[in-house]
C-alpha cells in the first residue's frame, strides 16, 4: 500500500490546525483535503502532512467523497467549492520529519510499504516494530521515502 503526503498552506498556524486534529481523535469527525484529482488511495493508506517545509505526522486515510455540492466546515465554518476530497480521522502521528519543500495536491510517495501492519513508523528515519527496538531505518529524499531493513547495511 503506497502512502501520500499533502501540504498544510503556511497561512495555517498549527495550534489552529491541533484544534482541528483533536477534533477527529475519536474518529466520529473527518478532516478534508480538496483533491485536484482522483487518486488511487486505498482506504487506511498512511497519509503524511508537510507543513512550513517539513513533514510534522500522518493520519489514515478514512475515504475519499466527491462533494457535489460543497460543503461547510463544522470546525471553521468555511465554505469549501464542490470537488473530491480526501477524508482523515482518528490519531495523528507526529514524526520528526525531513525538510520538504510545500507543494499543491497530494502525493504519492513509495517504499513504506514493506512495512507491515503492525510496524509503525514512530518518526522518520526509524521505523519500530509494535513501538519496541528498531528494525529499519526510512529516508525521505525529494517525493520518495524508502524504508531500508537493518540487514542492508543501514
Amino acid at each position: 500500500m503506497d502512502d501520500w503526503v499533502i501540504t498544510l498552506p503556511k497561512k495555517i498556524e498549527w495550534a489552529d490546525y491541533e484544534k482541528e486534529l483533536e477534533a477527529v481523535k475519536s474518529g466520529r469527525n473527518c478532516l478534508n483535503y480538496r483533491l485536484p484529482f482522483t487518486p488511487k488511495i486505498e482506504l487506511g493508506a498512511r497519509c503524511f502532512l508537510c507543513w512550513r517545509g517539513k513533514v510534522r505526522g500522518w493520519m489514515r486515510v478514512t475515504g475519499i467523497d466527491n462533494r457535489l455540492a460543497g460543503f461547510k466546515c463544522q470546525t471553521t465554518g468555511k465554505m469549501w467549492p464542490p470537488g473530491t476530497y480526501i477524508q482523515r480521522s482518528g490519531e495523528f502521528y507526529k514524526v520528526e520529519g525531513p525538510a520538504m519543500k510545500g507543494f499543491q495536491g497530494i502525493r504519492r510517495i513509495k517504499g513504506m510499504g514493506g512495512l507491515t501492519p503492525r510496524t509503525e513508523c514512530t518518526r522518520i528515519g526509524e521505523a519500530r516494530f509494535d513501538g519496541k527496538k528498531p528494525i529499519g531505518h526510512v529516508t525521505l529524499g525529494g517525493n520518495v521515502v524508502t524504508y531500508h531493513k537493518r540487514s542492508e547495511g543501514i
